[in-house]
């Protein structure tokens, strides 16, 4: 139990601090509590230098590295754990963001007498032999966490089970942005094509999202280049980086459409990209939220994504139309080009009615925190 007069020291569990989903929100997350009363520390399974790293420092967090986990050093990965605990008695609240090993040190943490929490940030994939394997690893933490928190209902079933994502032990905790950089601007608009050198009447197609077969880049760019077929004067931006990003280089370059697609790799300003763009396009195979679509709708973008994403995930602007990933490209297009002579609009109200607004997300979570410490 912690003393209310004191500040609470939530310890974060999860890969490496550098630019991705789990880790912009915890970020997010992370700026908007009050630090006289929670703060932020972390392990992370890598030794080197993150794109987060100076930022949890000049906040006053912690970072502490652990052995990445392979399997044959599973002895050595539970030392580590069981020592680290020893040495630190001051985290009640252990919140893992790592699936994989979550049944590993969870359980050791249990065991020294701290609060768990396991944070599910996806919904299942594709039945490839990853998939597979993390689902074997992570399934025993449904019953070793003491409480639960999924970016939906829906990230919480695939992940902990029915039992679980219907218990008081599961909540939802929505994928917070702060809306005020996010709303439309027409002169930011300007400003950003100006600046990428793309014309006014151009119409602009974007993407931000992981190189990785779950986001379907090749659907993206089978669509756009249909949709290019009938207006040549359109771009294609894709915002990310991963292990399919060269692989979709040269499908763009046999699509005939290279000088139209620009790979922009990494950016810690998307709000200001999305100025740019026209349509947001986000055919994903499976998501657990979709949170470049809530950024994007509260950018007053219409969002043509694929039917798995999930109902939480509209904020109500009259802006998503979701399309079966079994339509034809042809019928992606139809309804692109119908989305297209939407009249752009500042639709932020909608992401804060929606319950997205950043410091609103963060008091809930803090307010979370101090309860659960409290029964510790």
């Amino acid at each position: 139990m912690v003393n209310e007069n004191d500040c609470l020291r939530v310890l974060h569990v999860i890969g490496s601090m550098n630019l991705g989903g789990a880790e912009t929100l915890i970020m997010n997350l992370y700026r908007n509590i009050d630090r006289s009363k929670l703060q932020f520390d972390f392990v992370v399974h890598t030794d080197k230098k993150m794109y987060y790293s100076d930022e949890i420092n000049n906040m006053g967090g912690i970072v502490f590295c652990a052995p990445s986990f392979t399997g044959l050093n599973i002895n050595e990965y539970k030392t580590w754990w069981k020592n680290f605990f020893k040495q630190h008695m001051e985290y009640v609240i252990v919140h893992g963001h790592i699936g994989s090993v979550a049944p590993i040190y969870l359980k050791i943490a249990n065991n020294a007498g701290r609060i768990t929490i396991a944070h599910s940030h996806a919904t299942k994939g594709n039945i490839s032999l990853n998939e597979l394997l993390f689902r074997i690893m992570s399934y025993p933490t449904r019953n070793i966490a003491d409480y639960f928190i999924g970016c939906s209902v829906k990230a919480g079933i695939d992940r902990y089970g029915m039992r679980v994502a219907h218990s008081s032990r599961f909540s939802v905790l929505k994928n917070g942005i702060d809306v005020d950089k996010f709303k439309y601007s027409p002169s930011v608009r300007f400003i950003c094509r100006d600046e990428l050198g793309i014309g006014k009447e151009t119409i602009v197609w974007g993407h931000v999202g992981r190189f990785v077969p779950s986001k379907n880049h090749s659907e993206i760019l089978k669509i756009f280049a249909n949709y290019k077929k009938i207006n040549c004067n359109s771009v294609l931006l894709l915002f990310g980086e991963g292990p399919e990003k060269e692989k979709m280089r040269e499908f763009a370059k046999s699509l005939a459409i290279a000088d139209s697609v620009k790979f922009m790799g990494l950016s810690n300003r998307i709000n200001y990209y999305l100025q740019a763009m026209d349509i947001f396009i986000f055919p994903s195979i499976y998501e657990g939220l979709g949170i470049s679509v809530v950024e994007a709708q509260t950018s007053g973008l219409p969002c043509l994504t694929s039917d798995a994403i999930v109902d939480e995930a509209d904020i109500g602007a009259g802006l998503i139309k979701r399309i079966s990933l079994s339509a034809d490209v042809s019928y992606w297009v139809s309804v692109a080009e119908t989305m297209l002579k939407k009249t752009r609009k500042d639709t932020s109200q909608y992401a804060i009615n929606a319950g997205y607004d950043i410091k609103e997300v963060a008091q809930k979570l803090q307010n979370y925190y101090i309860e659960k410490s409290s029964k510790g």
